[in-house]
């Protein structure tokens, strides 16, 4: 198999390896073998790759090898591990070693790569949840006779004899890899482990040594050739080298005390890119394979052709056979891993490990997430020492809540063995926080009305209500647009220095007779938020409103200014429109007008009434009571409620809000191919103590409020908001949100964002699609200055975010940074459509104090303010992006500072309208322009002070090397921003960046087939 620039002998076993493994199978370990191989079992296939440099020239491309690209492959076809090689038979090595520098006094980069690829691919794999192995052979590269002499072996372009003494001195290059990489290894595989050349159970021992030594845990396997045995005593699985694998299979999960373990491969040759069997042949056998508790790993070749897409990628032919065969593991996994089993046909009495209930209906799954976290203590306490996990899979249907599903400490999992809750197959779980209506009555007008005796009680308060899968709303004045603020008026007495509370109308807008007035909520605009307050009382006669509540804060943004739009919701009086819903707070009575074609009979109605969902919910962190090791797959969690007593004022990104999954003191959680859909607030929120958790392939849509809130879970007052946490255990970090859908947010509070990281370091958000919101895409920090935050070293990359703000709100952008952020970087995103109400309608926004922020490889255009702008910050670096289309200028500065306030270098700035280049204040000259390059379709391009190029360049000293040029896009007007090969871009050292790259990887399931979101606000 793997030797791939020399031939091989199979060879015949020794007669002491046949006495070894004899004497082996005569023992108990014949029928049991380690349990460091229990992770291996359970990841059920993986993928190997021969990336194996030939030359100089091969060596280079280890620096361009993209992991992140491979890792998403990985994840999207579910490989459990990845095997890589780190060098062969050329004598190139894929990491750096020392020792084998010193060896064979090769000078550092000559054979072994500077750039430490296994480092950079457990980096990308970790958060997926992938395993990183690695192959090595038994002795030296044969192509290189530098080394064999150097190690003292024979030279020539084949293997050489080997022994103890040659073992030890290559075991020293294991260890330095071995040392380095600790438990980010979890196996390695050698090659060439023949009995011909020398190789014995000794040799394996000292190899085994070596590997162990860096992880005690990592498990080992020695090859003998085209075949699948146990060959030595020191290893965990066998080797299990096949070229034709369809006609072996595992007779039960052990080869006299080792994993059973197949490696073969699905090309045409080893490390080939085509295919040479029909997917569903690869996709049967594997699954046979899995189902008698082997383990399948599967070669792939990677790409070495920058034009054929990204270094180390995997063919488009061969993913498509991978994507088969993850869907046959998952059946078979589905079918012999699950523990328990929950469905809405379900019984808590029942022992919960049948899919379905037998026969005589004695005995089948349970009915209930408690029932099935009561039997999982149960399987935990009879087996401590578990090294897998303990999988709980539900069947499809909705399990209505009357209370959240609820995960505490003792609920947790541990390392080695998490507990799983899982989606079974391709069915659809769905845990809903909603009621469905029934028993509805039919008036003389053709509207539904119900009545609902909790209402009356106070026990059940609503704002929402979702008519087969779509979001209504309730009667609004007007009917489209917006009011006007006729006047401002001081707050009234009891609101005094604490908020605005009053403003004046303007006539007919506000009628005191109304109906249940004091439920009659008015959603009033600022400039970056929204107020949503009850009327109190109406003073016809002045035309004054007074509010239940009052905005937050004396400050200018919280005014009921004059000028300032406003609507009113929940008016009976304005009920008449077909989709339209009202309930009566007095009597109950919940009234739905019905659309064409909706009938009793064709129509589901669900009103929410459990406000969290989902409440991961770990104690004080000081008492070490965290829920960890949890794991979420394929479940969609729905109508989460806000009640809309207190109403809602916040002065920015309403993170006060709550979370219908909301978490506590939660670390190592994943949530993966979840949805969360029609919530009243955010759909999830990571609080205090918070730390490792990872969310893969979400669907967030049709949000009351935002997407995703990392350093906030449950409602909080704004001054609890501001402080970061002391404990370095309470503080949250390292969460990871990729290849999520968030989309359709804001639609009863339009300020909330679509990822908010708050006082929370070292988070990735990358791969996401967001788009239709009214106010940022992306938020990080949370302090206003120069003060110490602890939003540092945070990234946003390779995100989609697109039809921002949409003319409801001002002051945003698609990505919103706040305070000193050292290490962050947002790099590789498609920003787009960023439309504000009033101003600050911006894609990359620095706002105030952002220090050290690296925003890079950005492609910006169509935002109604400019395409970059900073408030005012330091040292912030803006390289290498596109800046298209802005619309009142294309870049912009606030405010002058005795430092730099940022760098701002071979960037492209392209526009056709009349706007000016620069935007605001450039009165000093702190900071610094260079090798940019600007087009205003062979318009004038004036510079600060209406300065030109040459005299901008002469009097302020900026921009020296820029150029104004045509950038020579291939078809910006159509929205394609690559560049033609003569692009002057290419002259002031711009690098050009595949923005298709940007945005989620994997295809919408869960949400795919709702009917459209309906707009929660109109622009204006």
């Amino acid at each position: 198999m793997l030797s791939l620039f020399s031939s091989r002998k199979s060879g015949s076993i020794v007669t002491l390896f046949l006495s070894v493994v004899l004497l082996y199978s005569a023992g108990a370990a014949a029928k049991t073998g380690p349990h460091k191989t229990d992770w291996f079992k359970n990841a059920h296939y993986g993928v190997f790759m021969h990336f194996l440099p030939a030359d100089a020239q091969g060596l280079a491309q280890v620096n361009h090898f993209d992991v992140d690209a491979l890792a998403a492959q990985l994840e999207s076809v579910g490989a459990g591990y990845f095997v890589l090689t780190l060098g062969q038979n050329s004598g190139f090595m894929n990491s750096p070693n020392s020792v084998y520098d010193r060896i064979t006094e090769y000078k550092p980069g000559r054979r072994c790569s500077t750039r430490d690829l296994p480092l950079d691919l457990y980096r990308a794999l970790y958060p997926k949840g992938i395993k990183l192995m690695l192959y090595l052979p038994c002795q030296v590269p044969n192509r290189d006779t530098v080394a064999q002499k150097a190690f003292g072996l024979p030279q020539g372009p084949q293997d050489q004899p080997i022994d103890v003494l040659f073992a030890k001195k290559w075991a020293q290059v294991i260890h330095e890899w071995s040392s380095r990489y600790g438990d980010k290894v979890a196996g390695w595989w050698f090659d060439g482990g023949y009995e011909w050349i020398g190789f014995n159970e000794e040799i394996a021992r000292i190899y085994a040594d070596a590997v162990k030594r860096g992880n005690p845990q990592a498990i080992v396997t020695f090859n003998p050739g085209v075949k699948l045995i146990r060959w030595t005593q020191a290893e965990d699985y066998t080797a299990g080298e096949l070229n034709e694998p369809f006609g072996t299979l595992p007779a039960n999960r052990w080869v006299e005390g080792s994993q059973w373990h197949a490696l073969t491969y699905v090309g045409s040759r080893w490390s080939a890119h085509d295919t040479r069997y029909p997917a569903q042949r690869w996709a049967q056998w594997v699954s046979k394979v899995i189902g008698k508790d082997g383990v399948v790993t599967l070669d792939v070749g990677p790409n070495w052709n920058p034009d054929d897409g990204p270094i180390g990628a995997i063919s488009t032919e061969q993913m498509a056979q991978l994507q088969q065969v993850k869907v046959a593991v998952a059946k078979a996994a589905n079918a012999i891993q699950s523990d328990l089993y929950i469905s809405t046909d379900g019984n808590d009495s029942w022992s919960g490990k049948l899919p379905a209930a037998n026969t005589d209906r004695s005995d089948g799954p349970l009915a209930t997430i408690e029932a099935a976290q009561k039997l999982v203590r149960k399987i935990q306490k009879e087996q401590m020492d578990r090294q897998r996990p303990i999988v709980v899979t539900i069947r499809g249907g909705t399990y209505w809540l009357t209370k959240p599903l609820n995960f505490m400490s003792e609920n947790s999992g541990t390392a080695n063995a998490p507990i799983i809750y899982q989606a079974y197959e391709e069915e659809r779980p769905v845990f809903s926080g909603g009621v469905e209506i029934k028993g509805w009555q039919v008036d003389s007008k053709g509207w539904w009305h119900v009545d609902l005796p909790d209402v009356t009680s106070w026990k059940w308060r609503f704002t929402q209500l979702f008519v087969n899968d779509q979001r209504r709303f309730r009667p609004q004045l007007p009917e489209k647009g917006y009011y006007k603020i006729a006047r401002k008026v001081d707050p009234s007495p009891q609101s005094a220095g604490k908020g605005h509370d009053r403003f004046g109308f303007n006539e007919g807008e506000i009628n005191k007779d109304w109906a249940n007035l004091q439920y009659v909520e008015v959603v009033a605009f600022h400039s970056w938020a929204a107020s949503r307050l009850r009327i109190a009382k109406v003073d016809t006669a002045e035309r004054t409103v007074t509010l239940q509540g009052h905005t937050t804060g004396m400050s200018s943004w919280a005014e009921l200014k004059k000028g300032n739009r406003y609507r009113l919701e929940n008016v009976k009086e304005a009920l008449g429109k077909p989709g339209q819903w009202y309930v009566d707070c007095l009597t109950g009575r919940l009234t739905y007008i019905p659309r064409e074609g909706e009938t009793l009979e064709n129509t589901t109605i669900v009103v929410p009434r459990v406000q969290n969902l989902l409440l991961l919910n770990g104690e004080l962190v000081f008492e070490n009571r965290l829920v960890q090791n949890i794991q979420f797959k394929g479940l969609t969690f729905a109508h989460a409620n806000w009640r809309g007593e207190k109403g809602q004022s916040f002065p920015q990104a309403e993170i006060n809000l709550g979370a219908a999954v909301a978490a506590m003191g939660a670390r190592n959680i994943v949530f993966e191919n979840c949805a969360i859909r029609h919530v009243g607030e955010y759909a999830m929120g990571f609080g205090p103590g918070c730390q490792y958790n990872r969310i893969s392939g979400c669907e967030l849509v049709d949000l009351g409020a935002g997407g995703i809130k990392i350093g906030s879970a449950l409602p909080a007052e704004w001054g609890n908001t501001l402080a970061a946490p002391d404990d370095e255990e309470a503080l949250v970090s390292h969460h990871t949100v990729e290849d999520c859908l968030i989309a359709h947010a804001g639609r009863l509070h339009p300020a909330a964002i679509g990822v908010w990281v708050g006082h929370s370091p070292y988070n990735v958000i990358r791969y996401n699609d967001v788009y239709d919101l009214y106010y940022s895409a992306f938020s990080l920090g949370w302090v206003w200055g120069y003060g110490p935050s602890k939003a540092h070293h945070n990234e946003v990359a390779f995100n989609h975010a697109h039809h921002i703000g949409q003319r409801v709100l001002s002051d945003m952008g698609c990505i919103y940074t706040l305070g000193i952020s050292p290490g962050t970087t947002i790099h590789d995103n498609h920003f787009h459509d960023v439309v504000s109400y009033d101003y600050g309608g911006w894609g990359l926004y620095t706002d105030e104090g952002s220090t050290g922020v690296e925003m890079k490889n950005n492609l910006v255009y169509r935002c109604s303010r400019g395409g970059f702008h900073q408030h005012y910050g330091k040292e912030n670096r803006i390289e290498n992006n596109i800046f298209a289309y802005g619309g009142e200028h294309q870049i912009q500065r606030t405010r002058t500072e005795e430092h730099i306030s940022f760098f701002f270098e071979h960037n492209i700035v392209f526009w056709d309208n009349d706007s000016p280049l620069f935007g605001s204040n450039w009165k000093d000259n702190n900071y610094r322009l260079d090798y940019n390059l600007y087009w205003h379709m062979g318009k004038p391009i004036t510079f600060p002070d209406g300065l030109r190029l040459e005299q901008w360049q002469q009097q302020r000293n900026q921009d020296l090397h820029s150029l104004i040029a045509d950038p020579g896009f291939v078809d910006p007007v159509q929205d394609d921003y690559h560049l033609k090969a003569d692009s002057p871009a290419l002259e002031v050292g711009f690098q050009p960046f595949d923005y298709t790259q940007a945005g989620r990887r994997k295809p919408v399931v869960l949400t795919r087939d709702l009917p459209d979101v309906p707009a929660g606000f109109e622009g204006s």
